[in-house]
Order: structure tokens, then sequence, then C-alpha cells
């Protein structure tokens, strides 16, 4: 998320019905089973995403990645935590502090809340990352890298100052030559969504659509 960018956070989304009139969400991994521990979920969380305007699948698919929709999810080599695994340094930064305390106060208190109770950050997430990033998410998080070129290199195993970085996402360099390139994020995170594409897709009340 860009440091230097504020956006309040909307909302909570009401139970109202998803505003694009036939939405649904692909069948990811952990999807169903979100659902299934918090009713409604699928319903709130098309709301956020036809609301901000983002690439549904894709964020879906980034979500799934991330955390498989497990809201206590945490990752201790870097300290990342929730759906989109938000770092602990967006709750000290000057910008971005004051928005995501107003949800959690610390990321240890994040991860004791719902999924559903998330959503608000994964709204202002959205935001922030702007237009480019909603419908490009796998990159979204990567700096300034939206929409870059698949061979474009992210990170380097080598690279002075940024070894930790490599290791704690050494999981995307999939041919381990010892770069992570922008395909390669984006063929872990998009490449959800080719399992999907052979399975019903899920409404906004949470139940598979027959294709």
């Amino acid at each position: 998320i860009p440091s230097g960018m504020r956006v309040s956070i909307p909302p909570l989304p009401s139970s109202t019905p998803a505003p694009a009139t036939g939405a649904t969400l692909p069948q990811v991994p952990g999807l169903l089973e979100r659902e299934a521990r918090e009713p409604g979920f699928c319903r709130s969380l098309l709301e956020v995403l036809t609301q901000a305007g983002a690439n549904v699948d894709r964020v879906t698919a980034l979500m799934a990645e991330e955390s498989r929709f497990n809201p206590a999810a945490h990752n201790p080599a870097g300290g990342a935590s929730g759906l989109l695994q938000w770092m602990p340094f967006l709750w000290t930064n000057p910008k971005t502090g004051p928005s995501f305390r107003a949800v959690a106060p610390t990321p240890e208190t994040l991860r004791t809340l719902t999924a559903t109770q998330q959503l608000p950050l994964v709204a202002y997430t959205l935001q922030l990352w702007g237009k480019g990033g909603a419908q490009d998410p796998a990159l979204a998080g990567w700096g300034s890298n939206v929409g870059s070129p698949d061979d474009t290199i992210l990170a380097t195993k080598d690279e002075p100052g940024r070894v930790a970085f490599y290791r704690d996402n050494a999981g995307y360099d999939r041919n381990k030559d010892g770069h992570i390139t922008a395909g390669e994020v984006r063929a872990a995170v998009y490449g959800l969504l080719v399992g999907a594409a052979v399975k019903p897709r899920v409404g906004a009340d949470g139940r598979q659509r027959q294709r």
C-alpha cells in the first residue's frame, strides 16, 4: 500500500443484496468454508468488491492465496495478518495508521476479528490501491509494479538490504532462479482461477450456482 496516501474507511456494507445484479464469486479455496463459518460473508464481500469497482475474481483469488479467507492468518516471518496479510507497519505509518487502528488497535487484535469485521480494511485497501491495483491486485502490494510486464523482477535473492524480503516471499520464486517476477506472482494468484473455472460459481447467498 502506498505510504503517502490516506483514504477514509468506508462503513461496513449492510446486509442488502449485492449491488451488481447476478454478481457471483469464483469458487476458490477457502471461500465456501468461510461462508459456512460466517453466513453472509459472501454477500458482504461481493458488496465491497463491486462497490469498489474491483476485479471481483482477481481480488477474491488474492484473498484465497494470502489467507484462504482465514481472518486469524498470521505469517510469523514478516508479521503479516488477516485476510489480505496486512503488514505491521501499516498500524504505525502516520498516513495509514489511524485508519487501521480504527478497525483494530493492533495486528494482534485484528486476528481476533471475524472475516466480515475485517472487510472495511479490504475496502480501504482497494481505495489505496486505486483503479489499477483493484484490477491487477496480485501486484498491488509490490510497490509501483501494478501493470508491469511479467518478466519484471520484483525481488532478488541476494539483493543488498532486501534479503529478508526475498526470503519471506520465496514461495513465489517458482523456478527457483533467485528472482521473483511479476509473472510468477500473477501465476500463483490468478492460477487459482483456473481450478475455479470448472466449478460452480458462488452467489451472494453463499450457494453454488449451476454453470
